[in-house]
């Protein structure tokens, strides 16, 4: 009876080992199908991410150019003024045509004064504090804020008062 008995328990072992195989397969499929599912949801987002990083760099690239173009116009359209303040005060005797220039510097905006010669196309420069002395930068300075004040529809400023701010301007 013991030998029919082992012979009995011998199929069901390896039927119970299939079983425990089969199981586990079917564990595994259904791990491999979440992985799988997983990376399809991963691999989606990183599109969608990668969409939407494309899209926002075309968006910030129209921002850059609308701005630099609306800077530009704006600069051209205060020019006349920022010219006439320096005139009136005649800081240089040939460094006498003045405009500015919007650049921009790691991320940030800059406004550059150029000042030049009329009569020397070459003789311009960005950097007016390399040739003028500090009383005709100074003199710039005024002239530059006065047309960034004055050409302001609602300056920011309703009065100034200013303490001979040319004083050690000689001619």
């Amino acid at each position: 009876r013991i030998g029919r008995l082992l012979g009995e328990v011998e199929p069901l072992a390896l039927d119970v080992a299939r079983l425990a195989a089969q199981a586990r397969r079917a564990e595994l499929e259904r791990e491999m199908n979440d992985v799988r599912s997983n990376l399809a949801d991963r691999q989606h987002n990183v599109r969608v991410r990668d969409e939407t990083r494309r899209l926002s760099g075309r968006i910030l690239d129209g921002l850059r150019e609308t701005t630099e173009t609306f800077v530009k116009e704006r600069l051209a359209d205060i020019t006349p003024l920022l010219q006439a303040i320096y005139d009136s005060i005649d800081p240089h005797p040939t460094l006498q045509n003045v405009e500015l220039l919007a650049r921009t510097s790691y991320g940030r905006g800059r406004l550059d004064a150029q000042i030049s010669d009329p009569e020397q196309r070459s003789a311009k420069t960005t950097s007016p504090p390399m040739i003028l002395s500090s009383s005709q930068s100074n003199a710039l300075a005024v002239a530059i804020f006065l047309t960034l004040n004055l050409s302001t529809p609602s300056a920011p400023l309703a009065s100034l008062l200013m303490d001979d701010p040319l004083q050690s301007l000689y001619r």
